[in-house]
């Protein structure tokens, strides 16, 4: 299929579909199967919901407080223009009343029209409506048998509209689906009012405008709001007319403090006893196969509703053991919070169905609007040229008043015999003047009203030039209509677009840490550390020596927007992820599998020429963030590596012998290429640790040390550890606070004690732990949990 679309003519004999139609209309169907169930390219509905719409105007069912039984809106409504069943137009009416199934409902809702629950609408003597302002705007503002065309109902007893006079396309703001009628379904999904206005707006400017630049930036946009996730492969229906479905999904929130899973929004024409039912039957213990072993985690569901917002809010809730995300993962794939929907647009075009695109949509409103709106000024027009020449005839006769009372109170003849001789004696009177003449009342004869008549002539007149203005200048008239409607009745997207992960994100700014285990990595913003408890709930268990393994390995502070991670593994390869990759914060993103090597360390990438220290066979070298701005490279083998940011020395460490500690100016360690092998230290066993740091302010160091059977989390201050002296590469022995019995260490990070204000987060497996920085001390390990891995120092 192309842009152009595709025409189904239903009289087309070579065409299978259009034989298939053809006999079927011949055999089975009226003329107006068609207009019962596929929209009209003229006002874009279906015909029993024009039929509703013209008899809640008929009837006056609008305006003031007073709301009317849906039974004589019904009652009438088969009564006098639809004779098909009154479940049928009951249906329809209580779908263009709620909220959630149309964006700008044509009827209010008062009572039981259903809910988001799923619960049926009540009976239609027990629920009251009537027609909106929306409607009488948008629909009813120009409507009259001088604007627009009328034939005979069904029994020729009333006369009801061919089509009504739109004022926007209203298919593509509030959509259809119009189910099958004979072997065509059309599912148009609703916009935003305001991007519609927009498309019609640019149209109108520039008819020839391409169809790519019409629908640029223009998405579905749903009343319930649910996420669309698919906006490339929609935005390529649009512009190329390639086949596709939209697809849809709740908007979810995952509590981790509470362990529930918040459900802000439903997909379109998915209701919640739907969801819940499906999850039931997947957990239940009477089904004929086992419960499901992911979804049985949930102990509760619950919803709220709040009745000021009109909004419900539903929520499961998880076990504390279970793993939250995939719980999440496994609701979008066995219920119907996610849901796909194909495309058709498809109108009807009085004897045929035709396969549009958004442009031809458009293009059919916009031929009905420019008629009605030239009909609706040329009859105004008209009968105000009418009054004018009834004005003048009336103005004309005053100077001869006298002769004119004269002769009608001398005549003996009928009035239509009168009305000849007031046209022969008082040229150049027309006969409508002259009748105008002798049906005057005798106050209309005084002086005062003289002046009245001069005073209406001339507004005519104004209006008259106003109306000419308007014809003469379509376009600009239209589009300032649409304006005022936009302005008017304009609301904000309600469904969020969810773009695919390439679309390029230059940096994201999140508080908080990068966080990774053997296999795994996540952003983890600052609210969402602070309220964790237990991060083992978002990781995979993957196998090692045949054992399960599951571990946070370390953490890294994010002090600016961040633009890319770097992630180092243990052969040696490096890969970029850019943060544009990273679709979610605070989730676990598996990036290593079992057989691959594991991730040592993960940088965060704040400008290309941020620098980084590699230690490789005990050699010192910087090299700038831009040597991987590959997705791949390898740096062969390597102990540590650490990002610099600027200070004026670093500390180095050896894990082996755990006591020795070399500080260099950061300048003593060249600047070289990631290929390079660097300048050599005096080090003898591997460089495992290292720190920055300036002159003036003593670093506190957070160490961990491990013997076999213990783990002792320790702080100290760096300069009571080492022993005064000038600052050169001699090695310096730690002071009695380290035991070298204890075992090995392992450097986590700093404090600094001076910020009172903060708040320190630590990091490890099991838990995170959120302490003041006054409740800690400097060589005091009452409140420091064991086993740390990461570090994190926060403002209040």
């Amino acid at each position: 299929m192309n842009g152009n679309f595709s025409e189904l003519n239903l009289n087309c004999a070579s065409n299978e579909i259009g034989r298939i139609v053809e006999d079927n209309i011949s055999r089975k169907y009226a003329p107006t199967t068609f207009e019962r169930a596929i929209p009209s390219n003229k006002d874009g509905l279906i015909e029993v919901t024009r039929k509703i719409l013209y008899c809640i105007y008929a009837n006056k069912f609008y305006g003031g407080e007073k709301e009317y039984k849906s039974t004589k809106i019904v009652g009438d409504v088969t009564a006098n223009y639809h004779p098909h069943g009154d479940s049928s137009v009951y249906s329809s009416l209580v779908e263009i009343a709620q909220w959630f199934s149309t964006s700008y409902p044509y009827v209010t809702a008062n009572c039981n029209f259903g809910n988001l629950l799923g619960d049926d609408p009540a009976h239609a003597r027990y629920t009251d409506t009537k027609g909106t302002k929306f409607l009488m705007d948008v629909i009813f503002e120009d409507i009259s048998p001088k604007t627009i065309d009328f034939k005979p109902n069904f029994d020729n007893s009333k006369e009801e509209p061919v089509y009504l006079p739109t004022r926007i396309p209203l298919v593509l703001v509030n959509g259809l689906f119009s189910g099958i009628a004979v072997a065509f379904t059309s599912n148009i999904p609703p916009h935003n009012l305001e991007d519609v206005c927009n498309m019609c707006i640019k149209y109108i400017s520039n008819n020839n405008i391409k169809l790519e630049d019409l629908v640029d930036g223009v998405y579905p946009d749903y009343p319930t709001g649910p996420i669309i996730s698919n906006p490339e492969e929609i935005e390529k229906f649009y512009k190329y007319g390639i086949p596709t479905t939209i697809k849809t999904r709740a908007d979810i929130e995952i509590d981790r403090d509470r362990n529930e899973i918040i459900i802000h929004s439903l997909p379109h024409k998915v209701y919640w006893n739907e969801v819940v039912s499906k999850v039931i039957n997947l957990t239940s213990k009477n089904n004929n196969n086992k419960p499901h072993p992911i979804l049985s985690k949930i102990k509760g569901i619950f919803h709220e509703y709040d009745n000021k917002n009109k909004k419900y809010t539903f929520r499961f809730e998880v076990s504390k053991d279970a793993n939250i995300y995939e719980v999440v993962e496994h609701l979008y794939k066995s219920t119907p919070l996610t849901r796909s929907m194909q495309m058709a647009f498809i109108l009807n075009y009085g004897n045929k169905v035709k396969e549009v695109n958004i442009k031809e949509i458009i293009a059919s409103w916009y031929e009905v609007r420019r008629d009605v709106f030239r009909r609706t000024n040329i009859s105004k027009k008209n009968e105000l040229e009418i009054d004018n020449h009834r004005l003048e005839g009336l103005i004309s006769i005053f100077p001869k008043i006298k002769d004119l009372v004269s002769l009608i109170s001398n005549s003996t003849c009928t009035k239509e015999e009168l009305i000849n001789e007031i046209v022969d004696n008082f040229k150049p009177l027309t006969r409508n003047q002259a009748s105008s003449i002798i049906e005057m009342q005798l106050f209309s004869l005084s002086r005062t009203s003289l002046n009245s008549l001069k005073e209406k002539l001339e507004r005519n007149k104004e209006k008259i030039k106003e109306y000419e203005w308007n014809l003469s200048h379509e376009k600009e008239c239209i589009i300032k209509d649409i304006e005022e409607l936009k302005e008017k009745y304009k609301v904000p997207r309600r469904s969020p677009i969810e773009f695919n992960k390439k679309i390029n994100i230059e940096s994201l700014n999140i508080t908080g840490s990068i966080i990774y285990s053997k296999n795994s990595y996540g952003l983890f913003n600052l609210v969402h550390l602070s309220q964790a408890k237990n991060l083992l709930n978002g990781l995979k268990t993957i196998k090692i020596d045949g054992k399960n393994y599951k571990e946070v390995l370390g953490s890294v502070e994010i002090k600016n927007p961040l633009k890319a991670l770097i992630i180092f593994q243990e052969n040696g390869n490096v890969r970029r992820v850019n943060i544009s990759e990273v679709p979610h914060q605070n989730v676990w993103y598996e990036y290593t599998k079992d057989t691959d090597s594991f991730i040592k360390f993960v940088m965060p990438v704040y400008d290309e020429n941020d620098e980084l220290l590699i230690v490789s066979d005990n050699k010192l070298r910087r090299t700038k963030v831009s040597e991987f701005n590959t997705n791949k490279r390898n740096i062969g083998s390597y102990s540590l590596v650490m990002p610099l940011e600027g200070k004026e020395h670093l500390i180095l460490m050896d894990k082996e012998t755990y006591y020795i500690f070399i500080e260099y100016f950061k300048d003593e360690v060249p600047l070289l290429s990631a290929k390079s092998t660097g300048v050599k230290t005096s080090f003898i066993n591997e460089i495992t640790l290292g720190l920055e740091y300036d002159s003036e302010i003593a670093p506190n160091i957070i160490l961990n040390i491990f013997d076999e059977r213990n783990s002792l989390t320790s702080i100290f201050d760096y300069m009571d550890l080492t022993n005064k002296g000038d600052k050169n590469r001699k090695a310096r022995k730690l002071i009695k606070d380290l035991n070298p019995n204890l075992g090995t260490v392992e450097f986590i990070g700093s404090v600094d004690f001076e910020k009172k204000n903060t708040n320190i987060i630590f990091i490890n497996s099991e838990n995170i732990i959120k302490i003041d920085v006054r409740n800690l001390a400097k060589n005091n390990v009452r409140n420091v949990p064991s086993k740390i891995k990461g570090i994190l120092q926060i403002s209040k």
